[in-house]
């Protein structure tokens, strides 16, 4: 365990050293923890492109020479000076990497929940219009069907001669019941509701009710 600690306490020594030697490089590379946490996604894209090919020729970036103290802590030295390891740019450009891909991660996860919204809101607005066709296509057919039983009441006893209809003491009366009657009627055929369904009917034995005691 300590010398992990110790390993990785070095690891961070030298990756704070390096970073000013190699900041210019990766300034003109756009591959900056700064410029990187600024990029657009296109950009992140151009990036990962940069940094793989930097990755693949890391070795011409140059190295640094670092040795060890006797406390061991980690610098760099001059390079004609003793030294016990070489390092390069390549742990930084990881670390770049790592970043962009993090980063890429999030925008893929912005675009899922941003299409999965938008696919929402297309299927909202796809139901609000076939209930709205639904709707009118039902009152279209409640009004045609009423049309059509409102000229049956008109026509039908005169040409069928409906004496109990037509000589009826209270034909306006008579006539009057059997339109609330069919509207009902009408209304409960085209109701989708279960509970207006049955409303419509009681309204429709209440109105036949009173109408009959009424008229007759």
């Amino acid at each position: 365990m300590g010398h992990e600690k110790k390993t990785c306490h070095l690891s961070e020594e030298v990756n704070a050293q390096m970073e000013p030697f190699f900041k210019e490089t990766l300034n003109r590379l756009n591959l900056t923890k700064t410029q990187i946490q600024k990029q657009s996604k296109e950009e992140l894209k151009n990036s990962l492109s940069t940094i793989e090919d930097a990755i693949r020729n890391s070795s011409s970036f140059g190295v640094l020479k670092v040795s060890m103290s006797a406390s061991a802590a980690a610098y760099i030295v001059q390079s004609r000076s003793e030294h016990h390891f070489e390092v390069g740019i390549l742990p930084l450009l990881l670390e770049s990497k790592n970043l962009i891909l993090k980063r890429l991660a999030g925008f893929g996860a912005d675009i899922v929940q941003t299409e999965r919204a938008m696919h929402e809101q297309k299927v909202a607005a796809m139901k609000q219009s076939i209930a709205r066709l639904d709707l009118f296509c039902r009152l279209l057919i409640g009004f045609i069907l009423w049309l059509t039983f409102l000229f049956s009441i008109i026509k039908l006893p005169a040409k069928f001669n409906w004496t109990w209809f037509t000589g009826h003491q209270n034909v306006v009366g008579l006539s009057s019941l059997s339109v609330v009657i069919a509207t009902g009627l009408i209304w409960c055929l085209l109701e989708k509701s279960k509970n207006r369904r049955w409303f419509a009917l009681g309204s429709i034995v209440i109105a036949a009710l009173i109408g009959g005691i009424t008229i007759l």
